[in-house]
């Protein structure tokens, strides 16, 4: 029964990491281009999108991460948090250093928002004790 639940809990960081391709491929891809058409400045566009993509995924993944491993939720987002790195090296155009740069804030924003919110969980359940 116990490695049934954690093939579930795995199964669903996976569907985790699925939700993180999606938000990164709206916020680095789609996102860009509608401020452009919002009439946001060409050079100010993809500042603002990584802004807004780190902001993101530093919050959207993290509760459910927290939720399915609570002793180990960094560590979990860690793992899961690969995703939107290696997306931005692979689809690339050309400049590799800015996107190795954009996935590595990407990761550590899943990592730094984990542990964020493991740690406000923490200091709330110290409190009712």
């Amino acid at each position: 029964m116990a490695a049934l639940n954690t093939l579930a809990r795995v199964f669903a960081l996976l569907m985790i990491g699925v939700a993180i391709i999606a938000l990164w491929v709206y916020c680095d891809m789609i996102f860009p281009q509608a401020l452009l058409h919002a009439g946001v400045s060409p050079m100010l566009a993809p500042i603002v999108a990584m802004v807004g993509t780190a902001i993101v995924l530093a919050a959207a993944p993290a509760m459910p991460i927290q939720l399915l491993f609570p002793s180990h939720a960094p560590a979990a987002a860690a793992a899961i948090g690969w995703l939107p790195l290696a997306l931005a090296v692979i689809l690339s155009s050309g400049a590799l250093g800015v996107a190795l740069v954009a996935g590595c804030a990407n990761w550590m924003a899943i990592v730094l928002g984990t542990w964020l919110v493991a740690r406000v969980r923490q200091s709330g359940s110290s409190e009712h004790e």
